[in-house]
């Protein structure tokens, strides 16, 4: 097992031991003696074998699990991919590129690969804008928003500025929001009868699929008012509870958050906001009309026009789950799609973040686990201040598997590094050249540590807060 930065976390719970003596101790009833049965009696429990409660077998079959729990057991088992992952992705690239595709399918991955090159130099910019398109609220906006959650008491104000924040999450996904209900549909098509069918379909023909977010309110119209009765009334006609009901049930929930998402629901919860001094004070000149301008001057939303190589990538996962080579492979593309999802969940405190890449002329995949506020809360602290805890996986095609491991703070900078053993040799090279690209970035490094590794680290190693429960969100229905 890897030993992250050698930190050991001391166990809870043990800091004192002193069993009282034996003379002070309460003794109690042996209850291992098995008693006769007394039905006239009401006698203390003992160890008969026909007792139920110490019979296992009548233990309850179902072990009800909290959706934290459940999110916690999926970060252990799903959270990382990239053992089983990169080598499928790069064998099932070349697998495509040397079979015998037509030319349309050689040349989507001919510009998939064109779409990930990146010149050495210019790895920091990828990076970044890959992050932003991962943060939804950053910027100076959302900055002067966060100040005014601070400053104020109003139960009020906080409420409507969450509730704002909430809009704007629906509306910027509303692209996302319309293709997963497209999809759900497909599905939902593929349960029901011909009839039934063809009148969904004739439905579907209305809905603009590739609109912009100006189109929402006419698509949220004919969903509320034609697709979803009809889906509930045929649900009612053929006592239908499996995949049509449960395929209802969330193609409802997706069209109230694409509903939402209106752009004008968005300004209206503006406008409210601006009733109020503290946010007069803030955003002082700023009209509610020219909220939607500024919301689109983030670098969340400047950032999705850049990584255009995302629909490319979500695509050949996809495939690679249908039209793996192998089990292995489907497996691996499998759980690479598993924990994408998993990014969706609102227990998430993490950044997470899958990356491909060709430098030069070699592939290579990354995935980050990053907590930009490691140590506190964030409140009082500044982004100076803020302790960044970071967890990189990257695998080089024909080079083999890293680790970095690294916690940053006010320029300082302590960092694990674990390598492949075919890279031993290298050792002295790899550790004087990771030294010069902090010195040269203006980094202080506080304490280095280079080796190999047979192991990756776990997620709960570098992330120990989470499963501790000492890092969660607090989601309340």
């Amino acid at each position: 097992m890897s030993n992250v930065l050698r930190i050991t976390t001391s166990t809870v719970g043990y800091e004192s031991q002193n069993t009282p003596p034996k003379s002070n101790m309460v003794t109690r009833p042996d209850t291992k003696v098995q008693g006769p049965v007394v039905p006239e009696q009401v006698v203390r429990p003992d160890a008969r074998s026909d007792s139920a409660s110490q019979n296992p077998d009548v233990a309850m079959k179902f072990k009800f699990q909290s959706n934290f729990e459940g999110f916690i057991t999926q970060m252990k088992t799903d959270g990382s991919v990239m053992e089983n992952f990169a080598p499928a992705l790069f064998e099932r690239l070349s697998s495509l590129s040397a079979s015998g595709l037509s030319q349309e399918g050689l040349e989507q991955i001919q510009q998939f690969i064109k779409m990930i090159e990146i010149e050495p130099q210019n790895m920091a910019a990828a990076l970044k804008e890959q992050v932003d398109s991962s943060l939804l609220f950053q910027g100076a906006f959302f900055e002067l928003l966060r100040q005014v959650m601070k400053e104020s008491r109003s139960v009020d104000l906080q409420g409507g500025i969450l509730e704002f924040l909430k809009r704007y999450s629906d509306m910027a996904e509303a692209k996302h929001l319309l293709n997963q209900m497209a999809q759900v549909m497909e599905n939902l098509k593929g349960g029901m009868l011909s009839g039934a069918r063809e009148r969904l379909e004739g439905m579907l023909q209305q809905m603009n699929f590739s609109g912009s977010a100006a189109d929402t309110e006419g698509n949220a119209a004919i969903l509320k008012e034609q697709i979803l009765p009809f889906l509930n009334q045929y649900v009612t006609d053929t006592n239908d509870r499996g995949l049509v009901r449960e395929s209802s049930a969330l193609l409802a929930g997706l069209t109230a958050r694409y509903e939402n998402g209106q752009e004008q629901r968005v300004v209206e919860k503006f406008r409210e906001l601006m009733e109020f001094p503290a946010m007069q004070q803030k955003f002082k000149g700023v009209s509610a009309e020219d909220v939607i301008h500024l919301l689109g001057l983030t670098d969340y939303e400047k950032s999705l026009d850049k990584n255009r190589w995302l629909k490319e990538f979500a695509s050949l996962i996809r495939e690679g789950v249908i039209k793996g080579v192998n089990p292995e492979q489907k497996h691996a593309f499998r759980n690479a799609m598993f924990s994408s999802v998993l990014n969706e969940s609102v227990y998430m405190p993490l950044l997470h973040t899958l990356i491909p890449m060709k430098v030069g002329n070699r592939l290579m995949l990354a995935e980050m686990w990053i907590d930009p506020d490691s140590e506190g809360s964030g409140a009082s602290e500044s982004d100076s201040e803020r302790t960044v805890r970071g967890l990189i996986k990257f695998d080089i095609n024909e080079v083999g598997f890293f680790d970095l491991f690294f916690l940053y703070s006010s320029g300082k900078i302590r960092m694990q590094l674990n390598y492949p053993d075919e890279l031993k040799e290298n050792s002295g090279q790899i550790e004087g050249e990771i030294k010069e690209i902090l010195a040269r970035n203006g980094i202080k490094a506080e304490e280095l540590y280079f080796g190999t590794s047979s192991k990756s680290i776990p997620i709960e190693e570098a992330f120990p807060k989470i499963f501790e429960r000492k890092n969660s969100i607090n989601v309340k229905i």
